[in-house]
This record gives structure tokens, sequence and C-alpha cells, in this order.
């Protein structure tokens, strides 16, 4: 693997995940990377970049997001395709912090949003290609939201006035 903390203004880097990649404190000027194919069951062994404030994982072998805390500084996240992503729960252990914008597409085995109920800072939130939602209520707890997208993402309930509860939300999509 290419060791990154050599490439001392790199700020950006996109590829595959190797267990010897070395991301993590080395790499101060980091900002944003895009992960494919991280082998962990969680967050508890995923490297601590404390300048990065985006996030992309595609693929990981994740099954929950436990030890995500220690990501506070983290912006914006997306998860993609992570077929083994059942429990989103340790989400909620990032208000607070410095998340605005949340992603989760190809999702499916998530089966309770409601963690992200608990993200009262958070702005903008998409589910897409995620099965179903039982309702949006979970939304209430989000103050500070602006963007909102459902996409091929079923609200069983069909009940969209939650979204109305949320003074700050200036954009809404579902489809």
């Amino acid at each position: 693997p290419v060791p990154l903390s050599e490439f001392k203004e790199l700020k950006s880097f996109s590829g595959d995940w190797s267990a010897g990649l070395d991301l993590g404190v080395h790499c101060r000027s980091l900002e944003s990377v895009t992960l494919w194919k991280y082998k962990g069951k969680d967050f508890t062994e995923f490297p601590l970049v404390p300048s990065l404030n985006t996030l992309e994982l595609v693929q990981p072998t994740f099954v929950s997001l436990d030890g995500i805390k220690r990501h506070t500084h983290i912006q914006r996240l997306q998860f993609e395709r992570c077929a083994k992503l059942t429990s989103i729960d340790a989400i909620a252990e990032l208000d607070g912090g410095k998340l605005e914008s949340l992603v989760f597409s190809r999702c499916r085995k998530i089966s309770d949003f409601g963690a992200l109920g608990r993200l009262a800072t958070i702005k903008k939130i998409v589910i897409e290609f995620c099965g179903s939602l039982d309702s949006l209520e979970f939304l209430t707890g989000c103050s500070q939201l602006e963007t909102f997208g459902c996409f091929e993402t079923s609200v069983v309930s069909g009940d969209l006035s939650p979204l109305l509860r949320l003074p700050q939300l200036t954009f809404a999509g579902t489809g």
C-alpha cells in the first residue's frame, strides 16, 4: 500500500481499503476520503484522521457504526452499498459534533433509522434505495434539517407531515 503520510499536502484520497493503508494522525492535510471495501465490523478500528471532514465508504463490511463517536470532526458522511449494515444507532453519538450531511445509499438491511432523529444539528439527510421506513416521525428531532431526500425508499405510513414540523427545511424530495 501507498504510505499516504509521505504526501504532506494530500487533501483527497480515493481507493480500495487495505489493512496496511497508512491513514491516521500522520495525514495532517487529508480532508476527503473515499474508501472501497473497508474491512471491519464497525468503526472501532477505523483510523482517526483529525483533519478529515468528508468520508465516503463504499461496500464496507460494517454490521454497525459502533465506535463512530471518535469521529465528531467529520462534516459529511456517506455510506453506499453497505450489505451487512443493520444498526446505525451509534450515529446519534455524533450529535453535538460537526456532522452536517449524511447519506445512506443502498443500505437495505437497516431496519430502524430512528437514531437520526437525535442529530439535532444535522442539515442534510438523504436515504436512497434502502428498502422502507415505517414513518418519518424520527425527523422531528432534527430541528436544523434543511434538506431531506427519500428516494426509492418507501415510507410505509405514507405520512409526510413530519416534514412540516421542520422549521429550517427548504428542500424535500421523494420518489
